[in-house]
């Protein structure tokens, strides 16, 4: 791709992570308006508190006004057993002696109980005080404690948002240096391998070779196995090997750290010839980069093109073997394709009945259990699915 496209893709890779951003952004608002109106909600639940204490209140006065209706009553009462008790003695003045036990009982009880009426009555006072006074003091605090609160919590919203913002263009920078330092290489790295083209018009049939200087790529990085092209897409770089399949999605061909990993080969799989499919995996990357241009692959404009129907591979020994593409699809993440051997001949052909049956073409390519498949496979447009491209070994 020439240098101009590539800048073209990574300002139109730009732009979309800024309109992601922009996103988040108007999420992040409607979450500060979700919380604005909880805010308001409790400012709402403050104000029926109030209105409750209110009406407390209010009772409590009913209350007062209703005992003291009782002491007034009280006291007409007393008032006319002391009226009738100075009759009496006026009247029976003589007989003032012959008063009996129990009318001196009745008036000490009735003298207790105006005692015990007035301290029940102070008694209910007080507790009333005593219930009024929280209420007042609770509905002081709540208030304040609340619109603090609101203020606090605007303040932290704010301050994440801003955090967010920040990191995620920060990532997006980091992001963009690590993809520019992918291509960088990928273009130097394309100076280790050379085609023999033949020049004789009756070579015409014959088939172009390749030429991968290992022993160089090798002082950049032991773990290179081979050099893989895909005619008709970018892809066409070495690939590299080690003890497990986590590494290289972490790091590139020079072992320095980049999300932008790099095409490796199954730890799994014996580059001897020996294994029944041999898969290579690879970022897609938004940047046209490691193996995002297989994406593509499932487009009728590059299916339905002859020429770019064969797959090379070299390996690190100098031997080129050809694959004829046999099928290409998009399918969930599944593991029955990345099988790199199987223990039965059945095993092996309801694999391959499986992948030649979900191909978007059908291929003239007829498959049995002694062919050998290369499978390359990278992510989708999303995380949830794979683009897989299956090729027989052919030469």
């Amino acid at each position: 791709m020439q240098e101009k496209d590539m800048h073209n893709l990574e300002k139109a890779d730009l732009l979309a992570i800024i309109e992601e951003q922009q996103k988040e952004i108007i999420s992040l608002k409607n979450s500060i308006d979700d919380l604005e109106n909880k805010i308001r909600q409790k400012e709402n639940e403050v104000k029926s508190i109030t209105d409750i204490s209110l009406k407390v209140n209010k009772l409590f006065n009913d209350a007062e006004q209703y005992l003291n209706k009782i002491k007034e009553a009280h006291k007409e009462v007393t008032e006319y057993l002391k009226t009738i008790k100075t009759a009496d003695e006026s009247n029976f003045e003589d007989n003032a002696d012959t008063i009996t036990n129990e009318e001196k009982l009745k008036n000490t009880e009735l003298e207790k109980n105006e005692i015990n009426t007035k301290e029940e009555s102070q008694i209910d006072d007080e507790k009333n005080n005593m219930m009024l006074i929280p209420i007042h003091t609770d509905l002081a605090i709540i208030e304040p404690i609340y619109i603090k609160r609101k203020k606090v919590v605007l303040k932290l919203i704010y301050c994440i948002a801003s955090l967010v913002i920040f990191f995620s263009l920060f990532n997006c920078f980091k992001i963009y240096k690590q993809d520019n330092q992918t291509t960088k290489l990928t273009q130097n790295l394309q100076s280790y391998i050379s085609e023999n083209i033949p020049d004789n018009e009756e070579e015409k049939s014959e088939k172009v070779s390749h030429s991968v200087d290992f022993e160089k790529l090798k002082k950049i990085n032991p773990d290179t196995c081979g050099w893989i092209k895909v005619n008709g897409i970018e892809i066409n770089m070495p690939v590299v090997q080690t003890d497990n399949n986590e590494y290289y999605l972490k790091y590139s061909f020079d072992k320095s750290y980049n999300l932008s990993g790099w095409a490796f080969v199954d730890y799994r799989n014996k580059l001897d010839g020996t294994d029944k499919n041999i898969v290579i995996y690879g970022h897609n990357r938004r940047d046209s980069i490691m193996f995002s241009p297989l994406t593509n692959i499932i487009k009728p404009e590059w299916y339905n093109d002859e020429n770019n129907n064969y797959v090379t591979f070299v390996s690190s020994n100098g031997t080129e073997v050809v694959y004829a593409v046999c099928s290409v699809y998009q399918t969930e993440v599944e593991d029955y394709y990345i099988q790199t051997d199987f223990t039965t001949e059945e095993e092996h052909q309801k694999f391959l009945d499986t992948i030649k049956s979900r191909s978007l073409k059908k291929y003239d390519v007829n498959l049995n259990t002694n062919d050998q498949i290369l499978t390359l496979s990278t992510c989708g447009n999303n995380s949830k699915y794979r683009v897989i491209l299956h090729a027989k070994k052919i030469q």
